[in-house]
């Protein structure tokens, strides 16, 4: 008399079949519906990061437009604190970081434009200090 496996063959192929879907589903990464990372896409007057870095000295203290991608989300004293990169894939900006003060919740990888004052040489205390700083910043649609 043979032993009777552990599991049914049913179930087997129930669990094969299922692990193939998570398989599948977790190598595509992205939906596919993300625009690419163009800076194109952002509007009229809108600068990337790099350019807001490139050019901070004469746009501090005033407002600016600018547009990203979301790499970070933090909630601390009422504010969301938003860390962008450059929507380029322009190597010589990829490591600049952004942080935008704001009201207005997003998520990260998600591309966005904010309309806020960029302050330069930002020292908030306890070991927060940017070179950088949009304050006080409006997510545009």
């Amino acid at each position: 008399m043979r032993p009777s496996p552990t599991l049914p063959w049913k179930a087997c192929v129930a669990l094969l079949v299922w692990v193939g879907v998570i398989v599948l589903v977790g190598c595509q990464g992205t939906s596919g519906n993300e625009p690419p990372p163009d800076a194109a896409l952002a509007p009229k007057g809108a600068i990337g990061v790099g350019a807001v870095y490139a050019e901070l000295s004469d746009r501090a203290d005033r407002e600016v437009l600018v547009h990203g991608v979301v790499t970070k989300v933090n909630s601390a004293i009422g504010w969301y604190w938003v860390h962008l990169r450059d929507a380029s894939d322009d190597a010589a900006v990829a490591d600049y970081d952004l942080t935008v003060q704001t009201k207005d919740w997003v998520s990260e990888g998600q591309r966005v434009v904010y309309r806020g004052l960029l302050r330069q040489d930002v020292d908030l205390g306890f070991g927060y200090h940017y070179d950088a700083l949009v304050e006080e910043a409006e997510l545009l649609p």
